[in-house]
């Protein structure tokens, strides 16, 4: 890497802690596309000097445009740091590796001294208490980061050198032991590395003199790990949710069953490819999901890796700038997944499953005439399309979308047509709910399919010049879908289900044979000979993994099935999908625990000496064996039954004093803030009154006739060249007042500014 001189550097950064930016400036210019650049001046390159002093300002510490307010807050994070690795890294007997490099210490930590009880705290000992126990168990987490911490981004000679694999290992080690309850997950690599490569680019080595030594520490190379760590940690308070991958605990209480647990990332990958995509662009969400794409398939990395592996490294921290300067809670991030949808529906609308799968999977880059290597991808504006769609989640913002990509990134409007349907070799069968005419398909194929209802005759199919357009070119849409998927046949159909179903074939505990695991492939026989090379088919397991390798092929003189695409189960019941099985297996897991709790409230009854409490355990014993062996449903189980009503009585009470608890606990609260309030309110008091004696002695204070000289500004007012999505906002309203204000021309012209009402950011200043 290319590392800037100091001289760049430090003029960067007195660039910005200068007057002629502001954190709306820098938040426009990050949004904008060109992150502290005034003007545009050709496609920007990925070393931006200063980028990490702005995700410094905005994630880390945290504090408005001031050096000062910045390097505390940084020193207070840098400490924390400094503890948090060495409490990781300190063996149970108070030694240190002797690789650990420590921030901001010269010299490795010296071995802190420990009271040894030998019978627990030793490494052969078998106690339960032993903490080397734990302790073994860090360094196998350990390996594991450093696995995937020299896979990290290798096109990029930075990850390849030792310093940084070291740095990478030890923020992530110090992160997952800090947070145990999410750990280490994989993915997490590729959101710290980005982070420590913006900040060594932008460190300097050595202290600096004198009015220099603030920047010299803001920027010292020492603290680039301790920094990465504060800004990562910032990052995965966003983003942590998605990588929580373990049901929480729950105390066990004598109401209803909690809700079974579904991971975070599954629901709100469901909200994208449902809710958000279907409020935005009905067309798209519709062919998605007729083509049995689910979200999860793509959203799960999309989220977890925030973009860094759909678009080159440039590209990538492109977007990024804009993230965090639109949102750094990163709440924005779903949204960002919808437009992305929208950019490449062109490509998903005609598609069958596996091109659409493959344009997800590997996002293609929007078609240019321009030349590859200076071929910008322009993701900023992705940012800019999430904030419209999460501020008006509608199909008129979808369109506008659309329109706006074919201005920007040259992507037509209309979708293709869908290909011609290939005649197949096997024979024509009826596919589900596709209304074919079972007794004539000639018929069905033939007949001429109606015009759009609410299609103009003077509008072409599929045009998109206006919104009307727009939702009839959904309609269209569906009907040449269906009309595709009458005409399959039959062994293609049944190897294009299989593939597409993949994702939902889960094994969980309660499965014990392929008929249970796999309820699609109930209507393949396992003893149809194979018309190609004459054996007999395996296992159901078999075909499913030789259809993953590409070696199922169709066969030719298979009679079609006069049912279904795929015959149901002998039970008659349709199969279930992944997330019906997950919701069992969690209803099924609460019954269970409760169960357990009836189980161990009855073995405290029968430890006593009284009768009935000994009748009351063996009937709650006995209700408990019913309902395993069948005779009561899960859904109508008594906790009364179950746990007995000395147990009810119990848990009862303990729920009363938590009550009551928690009562006393708010009522000093209110107190504890209403004696707050009263010192507050005394100590105003106290600074005003300090504050009318001093007026009092001060004659230029006293005097009304000395005013302060206001502040003019020298230089004219430059003509606003660009409109954002979002000029009517008011998030920067305190900003348009001061501009307004203090402009020499908005005096000049009555106070009012021209277009200054749509420019909450100061385009008009950066030109």
């Amino acid at each position: 890497m290319n590392y800037p001189s100091e001289a760049r550097i430090a003029s960067t950064y007195r660039e910005i802690f200068g007057p002629e930016w502001t954190i709306q400036k820098l938040a426009h210019s990050a949004i904008q596309g060109h992150l502290l650049q005034k003007a545009i001046h050709g496609p920007p390159n990925a070393e931006v000097v200063g980028r990490s002093i702005v995700w410094k300002l905005i994630l880390a510490a945290d504090s408005p445009l001031d050096a000062s307010t910045g390097l505390h807050e940084l020193r207070r994070r840098r400490s924390e740091y400094v503890r948090l690795l060495k409490d990781s890294m300190r063996a149970p007997d108070g030694t240190f590796p002797e690789s650990l490099v420590v921030p901001g210490e010269p010299d490795p930590p010296h071995r802190t001294k420990v009271e040894l009880d030998l019978a627990q705290n030793n490494p052969l000992s078998l106690d339960e208490s032993n903490p080397w126990k734990d302790y073994f168990a860090s360094l196998e987490l350990r390996k594991t980061i450093q696995k995937d911490v020299e896979r990290t981004f290798p096109d990029v000679d930075f990850f390849r050198s030792d310093r940084a694999q070291r740095m990478l290992a030890d923020i992530l080690f110090v992160y997952s032991r800090a947070h145990e309850g999410i750990s280490y997950r994989q993915g997490m690599h590729e959101l710290l590395g980005p982070v420590l490569w913006a900040l060594d680019y932008d460190a300097l080595d050595g202290k600096g003199e004198g009015q220099d030594a603030d920047m010299y520490e803001f920027l010292s190379r020492d603290y680039v790990p301790a920094d990465a760590w504060a800004i990562f940690s910032r990052i995965m308070e966003g983003v942590g949710l998605w990588y929580e991958w373990r049901e929480p605990k729950l105390a066990a209480t004598g109401g209803s069953p909690p809700t079974p647990w579904v991971a975070p990332i599954n629901e709100i990958c469901s909200r994208i490819g449902g809710e958000y995509l279907s409020a935005c662009d009905p067309t798209l969400a519709a062919r998605m999901n007729e083509l049995g794409i689910e979200p999860q398939m793509y959203g799960i990395r999309w989220l977890r890796l925030l973009f860094t592996r759909e678009f080159p490294w440039r590209d990538s921290l492109m977007l990024w700038d804009a993230l965090f300067a639109t949102d750094p809670s990163l709440q924005i991030v779903p949204w960002v997944c919808v437009a992305m949808l929208i950019r490449i529906r062109n490509l998903l609308i005609p598609a069958e499953y596996t091109d659409a799968l493959t344009c997800v999977l590997r996002y293609p880059p929007p078609p240019s005439t321009a030349d590859p290597s200076s071929l910008s991808l322009e993701t900023h504006i992705l940012a800019q399309q999430a904030l419209m769609l999460r501020a008006n989640p509608s199909p008129s913002t979808g369109a506008t979308i659309v329109l706006q990509n074919r201005s920007t990134l040259d992507i037509p409007i209309e979708a293709p047509s869908a290909p011609p349907p290939q005649q197949r070799r096997g024979g024509r069968r009826k596919s589900l709910g596709s209304g074919s005419n079972p007794k004539g398909t000639a018929e069905a194929t033939t007949s001429p399919k109606p015009r759009p209802a609410g299609l103009s005759k003077h509008i072409p199919e599929g045009s998109l010049s206006g919104l009307a357009a727009f939702n009839s070119l959904g309609e269209r849409a569906d009907v040449i879908a269906k009309g595709i998927w009458d005409i399959r046949g039959q062994v293609g159909n049944r190897v294009t289900e299989i593939r597409k179903n993949l994702p939902d074939l889960v094994r969980t505990p309660s499965m014990s044979a392929d008929a249970h695991a796999f309820p699609y492939y109930q209507a393949i026989s396992n003893t149809q000979p194979d018309s190609d090379d004459g054996t007999t088919r395996s296992s159901i397991t078999d075909t499913v993994r030789r259809s993953m390798e590409g070696f199922v092929r169709p066969s030719i003189d298979r009679p079609p099935s006069s049912e279904s695409l795929l015959g149901l189960p002998a039970s008659g019941r349709p199969p279930r999908s992944r997330f019906e099985v997950e919701r069992e297996v969690g209803e099924m897991r609460a019954l269970m625990r409760r169960l357990g709790d009836g189980v161990g409230a009855a073995m405290e009854l029968l430890k006593g000496e009284s009768s009935e409490e000994k009748q009351e355990a063996l009937e709650s014993l006995v209700y408990i064996r019913q309902v395993l062996g069948g005779g009561v449903e899960p859904g109508y189980v008594d906790d009364e039954k179950v746990l007995g009503p000395t147990e009810m009585a119990r848990r009862g009470e303990a729920e009363r004093l938590q009550v009551e608890q928690e009562k006393e606990q708010e009522r000093r609260r209110i107190e504890t803030e209403a004696e707050q309030v009263r010192l507050r309110k005394e100590r105003e008091e106290e600074k005003q009154r300090q504050l009318e004696e001093r007026r009092a002695q001060d004659p230029l204070q006293a005097s009304p006739s000395v005013q302060p000289t206001p502040l003019i500004q020298t230089s004219p007012p430059r003509a606003r060249t660009t409109q954002t999505p979002w000029g009517r906002s008011e998030h920067f309203s305190s900003l348009q007042a001061d501009l307004s204000s203090t402009s020499p021309a908005s005096q000049k012209n009555g106070g009012v500014r021209d277009g200054g009402g749509n420019d909450p950011l100061g385009a008009g200043l950066l030109g």
